[in-house]
């Protein structure tokens, strides 16, 4: 057993928070009922016949070998995987991925039983031939991913977000794409088939079936397929389709919903100024004695888009350098410390002078949240110094925040701790 295992035990029998696991081989350690909360593994190596009942939460991996042929009942919530390659886990089981973060990874001949993958990202990742049997990949976002022999028919991807993203001689499911952003890209391999109540269908078969999907969808007003739809058949017919369902959402408050239409309508450039603007007084007249959080965000969506409210930190410091890894879990700890409804998700980026980029996905998606932080990593990244701000100093860490105000307007502040 590595000594820093040993360490890490010495603490408790069963839970490991807040500790590095640098460049060793874990195979000869059981995983079973330990829970792994805020650790990061680097260059980590696991070969085990299987890894089960146990959690991960909130932790990183970095370029760890992963060679095990069963994962099951494990809780991967919060996690962030960077270059790691998952074609030699054979199986996952029961295994929640909510929330995480996926970049570089890469996913061959593996298989997913029964898995959660709720709000997940994946960046640059790679699918091949990867079964999927009843997952759940609800509200994910897919950003230049590709695809290659797969199948969309086993798994929820309701309201998943595909950007600019590759799929080649895969099936995919027919009722269940008009649910999902990129729907009108993703409808543009032949290579593709349709799959329609155990029918299939080649592409243009699918397109010519969009009047009788829009029969069925508006029996049921399910808005966001009918957007979708309306989208690939004309776009003033689209415009008022998104319209008129902003405006049924709007009096029947069901405000959760009507986020999600007024982001297809941003995802798809649709719904003008004016009609913006009546929507937002709509929203204001209905809302008054209603407390909810959506509220504020379907005003600000509808204003401009939210999505790119971001921090980055400039360190300066070296990956491999002992402070930098201790820099990321103090800024970790404090921004966790004022979580109620949200998550955030730490990214290190090696290759640029900005080596963290910190995203707050909130429940919510409040400006206050965003504009929160920065103060709170600010304090961190004092105390880890235990330095005053002095422009004396020669180092600095330069702290970039951005976001969309009410008023539609992107503000980017910028901040310098010297140190």
């Amino acid at each position: 057993m590595n000594k820093v295992f040993e360490k890490a035990i010495s603490k408790n029998n069963n839970i490991y928070n807040n500790t590095t696991f640098n460049k060793v081989d874990l195979s000869n350690n059981s995983f079973f009922h330990k829970s792994y909360k805020r650790n990061f593994f680097n260059e980590v190596v696991i070969e085990k016949k299987d890894i089960s009942f146990c959690a991960f939460t909130s932790s990183n991996f970095n370029h760890c070998s992963l060679i095990v042929n069963k994962i099951m009942n494990v809780n991967m919530q919060l996690c962030h995987f960077n270059n790691i390659d998952f074609s030699n886990v054979n199986t996952f089981y029961s295994t929640t991925f909510d929330n995480s973060f996926f970049e570089k990874c890469t996913f061959s001949n593996t298989i997913f039983k029964s898995c959660n993958f709720t709000n997940a990202m994946f960046i640059n990742c790679y699918f091949d031939s990867v079964i999927f049997k009843s997952s759940n990949y609800d509200n994910c976002t897919f950003l230049n991913c590709k695809f290659i022999n797969f199948e969309f028919t086993y798994m929820n991807i309701d309201y998943s977000k595909f950007l600019n993203c590759s799929i080649e001689n895969s099936i995919l499911s027919g009722m269940q794409l008009p649910y999902i952003f990129g729907f009108n890209n993703l409808l543009e391999n032949d290579s593709n088939k349709i799959l329609i109540n155990n029918q299939y269908f080649l592409l243009n078969e699918y397109k010519e079936s969009f009047n009788l999907l829009l029969d069925r969808f508006k029996k049921t007003n399910e808005y966001f397929p009918i957007i979708n739809i309306t989208y690939m058949i004309n776009l003033e017919y689209c415009e008022c389709e998104a319209y008129e369902a902003c405006k049924v959402l709007c009096y029947s408050k069901n405000f959760i919903m009507l986020k999600r239409i007024i982001e297809l309508c941003n995802f798809l450039k649709v719904l003008q100024y004016n009609k913006r603007n009546e929507i937002i007084s709509l929203i204001t007249s209905l809302s008054n004695e209603i407390d909810n959080h959506y509220i504020s965000l379907c005003k600000k969506l509808l204003i401009n888009d939210a999505s790119n409210d971001s921090i980055t930190i400039e360190t300066g410091l070296d990956y491999n350098d002992p402070k930098f890894l201790a820099l990321v879990k103090k800024i970790d700890e404090e921004i966790t410390k004022r979580e109620e409804n949200g998550f955030h998700v730490i990214r290190y980026n090696h290759k640029s002078p900005v080596i963290l980029d910190i995203s707050l996905l909130s429940t919510f998606g409040s400006i206050a949240s965003i504009i929160g932080l920065t103060p709170l990593i600010v304090n961190a990244i004092k105390k880890f110094f235990k330095r005053k701000n002095e422009p004396k100093l020669q180092n600095f860490i330069k702290i970039t925040t951005t976001y969309v105000d009410d008023n539609g307007n992107t503000i980017i502040v910028i901040e310098k701790i010297y140190y």
